[in-house]
């Protein structure tokens, strides 16, 4: 089960436009933006509402829609963000006939009488090669051509001003995190070795240089830069308080666009970055992905392992911030460091 984004309250980061979706043909328009990445093809997407705000957006693989998995698995997620309505988006593999929807309507039917009654169904659509169709489950299965989907600049326009241009696939919304060519990364691992000894406040000092410096829009990083960076993220204090920034927006592009020049060992502190501010952002596909490269890198990293329980959890971004960033930020202020 992949709980791919949760959408937080936007005051919590920059102003962000409400973009209003008024029906399934608004929401099968809206999924791919929700998500990050388009190219679903044997796919489940839930979309949960809370009057009628989208707050979570799951995917996961389309034979879930039989087990019981499918809810035992996203209870507590739903939970968490307060959730009262569910949409089931399916997105079958192969060509759409009238027999394909028939038995996607039985299999939607016998979903939607598992879930957990808090939980209201809202609505269950099928979608393929550019065309839906609308289950309604107190009734028979839809037939024929189904409807296009619409292409509503209303809709898109403002769904790419509040979440961004989705990527074409999964892959590519993950190419964010692949390494720079090895030359590169040797020419950073050669400037961190030659660097001069430091204290803490002066790690402390780069860090927030550099990510206040990225502050209005992200910025190319050089090596030396990069290299500074990366050493000062070695010292715990200068990471802890890299992480309690992650509700800033500027956080996201600042250690996601850092990730790539990490030689091997410096990789799990910046990529442990990226997956609480990906969390903060909504994005639950980066974030987990990022933990994998955490660990990837070092097994035994223990911030990886502690923030994969709170995704493990289903934690909101606002939960998150509340109750461990915003307490971590005063007891470090507390204590003067």
């Amino acid at each position: 089960m992949t709980h791919d984004r949760t959408h937080p309250d936007p005051a919590r980061r920059s102003p962000t436009r409400r973009v209003r979706l008024t029906g399934p043909a608004d929401l099968v328009q809206a999924v791919p933006y929700l998500l990050g990445f388009t190219g679903l093809r044997d796919d489940l997407v839930l979309v949960a509402t809370r009057e009628h705000r989208v707050v979570l957006t799951i995917r996961t693989a389309l034979a879930a829609l039989d087990t019981d998995a499918l809810w035992t698995h996203t209870r507590t997620p739903l939970a968490n963000a307060d959730a009262t309505a569910v949409h089931l988006i399916v997105y079958p593999s192969g060509p759409v006939t009238d027999l394909t929807l028939r038995d996607l309507h039985t299999r939607l039917h016998a979903a939607g009488s598992r879930r957990p009654e808090r939980f209201a169904l809202a609505g269950t659509v099928t979608v393929a090669d550019g065309r839906w169709w609308d289950h309604d489950l107190t009734g028979t299965p839809p037939a024929g051509p189904g409807h296009l989907i619409p292409d509503s600049p209303a809709v898109t326009l403002g769904l790419a001003v509040a979440t961004g241009v989705p990527a074409g696939n999964r892959d590519q919304a993950l190419a964010v995190l692949r390494p720079h060519p090895e030359p590169v990364l040797a020419d950073v691992q050669s400037a961190i070795a030659h660097l001069a000894p430091r204290t803490q406040a002066q790690r402390l000092a780069l860090m927030l240089a550099s990510l206040d410096s990225r502050r209005q829009r992200p910025r190319l990083w050089t090596v030396s830069e990069a290299a500074d960076v990366l050493d000062a993220l070695t010292d715990l204090l200068v990471r802890d308080t890299a992480l309690l920034q992650a509700p800033a927006e500027h956080a996201s592009w600042t250690w996601s666009t850092l990730l790539p020049y990490a030689p091997q060992r410096w990789v799990p502190a910046v990529a442990a970055l990226v997956a609480v501010t990906a969390h903060q952002g909504g994005d639950g596909v980066l974030a987990r992905a990022a933990l994998d490269v955490a660990l990837a890198a070092d097994p035994d990293y223990s911030l990886a392992h502690l923030f994969a329980q709170v995704l493990a959890l289903g934690l909101t971004p606002d939960t998150v911030r509340r109750n461990l960033l915003e307490p971590a930020a005063e007891e470090i202020t507390r204590r003067g460091c």
